[in-house]
Parts: C-alpha cells; sequence; structure tokens
C-alpha cells in the first residue's frame, strides 16, 4: 500500500492532476481519483442493480430531471439488494458543463453501498441543454441520469457548447503489469479544440485493474492511469487478466466520435479457484 500511495505522489507531482482520495468528500467530478480499497464479494454477494432515489424525477423512468433556470435538485443512488454493503466491480463517469454546477460523492462512495448528487443548473445559452451521470456496480446494468434545463434568456445558443465530430489520440494505447502495484499513465489529445465549460471524468475497476481518466479541464487534452492492484474486491485474485475501455470526446453522445481504446494485461498471484481475475 505505501508503494501506491508513493507512486501516486509522483503523479500528482508530476502532472498537477487534481486527485481525490477521500470517500466521504463529494467533489465536482472533474478530477483524478486515487485507487479505492474494495471489499466487495463478487461470488457470494455481488451488486445486481442500483436504485435511484429522488423527489425531482420528471417521469416514471426514474432517470429524467427537468430543472428550470436556478433550480437544484437532489439524487441518491444505493446498491441493490440491500445486504451488499460493498461492490467489487464498479464504474462513474460524470460530466460537467458550463451551466450545471455539480457537486457529487460517486466517484468515491459508490462502491460502499451508497451515494449522493446534487444538481444546479444555471443556464449560460439558449435552448435546451442536458448534464449526465452514469452509474455501474457489479452484475447491475449502467444507470444513466439525464438532467434536462431550458432558457430563452441568452445570445448564445446550447449547440454552440456541443462537440461534433472529435477525434481522440493517445500517446500510449496498451501497457503489460508486471507486478501488482504497478501504475501506467496516459495521456489522449483531441483534434479540435473543446468548448469552454465541457468536461468529465471517469474511475473504476474491473478484472483486478483500477482505472481513473479527467477530460477537458480548460484544454483539449485527457490524463489518466491505470493500476494493477491483483484483486477483485477483498480477495486476492487468480490468473491472467484483461480489460478495454473506449474513451470516446463525448461519452454520453458518442456518434461521429473517433474514440480511444486502451487495453490493460495483468496476472494474479491469487490462489482460490473462485477469484478469477477475469470476470467471468
Amino acid at each position: 500500500m505505501k508503494k501506491i500511495v508513493y507512486l501516486l505522489l509522483i503523479f500528482i507531482t508530476a502532472c498537477g492532476g487534481d486527485i481525490v482520495s477521500d470517500s466521504s468528500t463529494s467533489s465536482n467530478g472533474s478530477g483524478i481519483y486515487t485507487a479505492l480499497i474494495l471489499s466487495g464479494d463478487y461470488v457470494e454477494k455481488p451488486a445486481t442493480s442500483i436504485v435511484l432515489n429522488s423527489n425531482s424525477f420528471s417521469d416514471n423512468t426514474n432517470t429524467l430531471i427537468e430543472l428550470a433556470p436556478n433550480a437544484s435538485a437532489f439524487v441518491e443512488a444505493k446498491l441493490q439488494p440491500v445486504s451488499v454493503k460493498n461492490a467489487s466491480f464498479f464504474e462513474v463517469t460524470s460530466m460537467q458543463k458550463k451551466d450545471f454546477l455539480t457537486t457529487t460523492s460517486c466517484h468515491t462512495s459508490l462502491p460502499y453501498s451508497s451515494c449522493s448528487t446534487t444538481f444546479t443548473y444555471n443556464p449560460s445559452c439558449s435552448g435546451t441543454d442536458f448534464k449526465y451521470l452514469k452509474l455501474q456496480a457489479d452484475k447491475s446494468a449502467p444507470v444513466i441520469v439525464t438532467i434536462a434545463g431550458h432558457s430563452d434568456a441568452f445570445a448564445d445558443n446550447c449547440s454552440k457548447y456541443q462537440l461534433d465530430n472529435v477525434t481522440l489520440s493517445t500517446d500510449k494505447a496498451s501497457h503489460r503489469f508486471t507486478y501488482s502495484g504497478e501504475t501506467f499513465y496516459f495521456t489522449l489529445k483531441a483534434d479540435k479544440e473543446i468548448p469552454e465549460g465541457f468536461s468529465f471524468s471517469t474511475n473504476g475497476a474491473l478484472n483486478g485493474f483500477y482505472y481513473s481518466y479527467s477530460c477537458f479541464a480548460g484544454d483539449n487534452t485527457c490524463s489518466g492511469f491505470a493500476q494493477f492492484l491483483g484483486k477483485v474486491g477483498q480477495f486476492e485474485c487468480k490468473g491472467e487478466s484483461t480489460v478495454s475501455f473506449k474513451i470516446y470526446a463525448d461519452p454520453f453522445s458518442t456518434k461521429g466520435h473517433t474514440p480511444v481504446t486502451i487495453t490493460l494485461y495483468g496476472a494474479g498471484t491469487g490462489r482460490d479457484e473462485n477469484y478469477s481475475c477475469q470476470m467471468k
């Protein structure tokens, strides 16, 4: 654990990133997050769904919220069944936009049973604009919260702040880990200027790996890192493992965009056949 913390301190110094590690602290979701110590049991007690609770849902889908200017909404997410206290796998993606103020604890608290998010719509353009939050854990299907706001009070149309046909490239598209705790850093670059105020961040754990990346905090680049933890939930995992994830310039509107694929390889040293590093 000391080696992981030391490596992450080097990353903070070298990259100047916003790294958040306190699971009790809410953030605006635009930073890079340290690896969480997951304690779930994906064989005996996996989460099978994520339930959202809010007084602001606009229809019976329980995923859409429509906000008037300067209005706010509060959303709570909980792992189900209620007996599940910790997740073994998870992924959270949150978007930031110029006209939505978002504060969320989901990047660090969702794997520990529940999290909450507050959305406030402060319009800066005319038309309808959208903001999203995506949550997934263990065997649950992805859950996407959609926040919509509409205003006619500005000269600029909201379409000005939408991304169009952006291609991402990377300096490093794959990595093979040689030991548990090793850290791999990568940088992505967009081929177009990104509109002011648009950014997003993702962090997650899958197949013995942890990854975190943040995109477009004031420029047209993304920075991130991945670690091979050699653990699935609370257990040392066994055998070879790989994970690939595609990163789009807009993770919630991928049409027309060309993504980068990051592929990771590793091998766990666990001995229990029940806890394979590669999720089945």
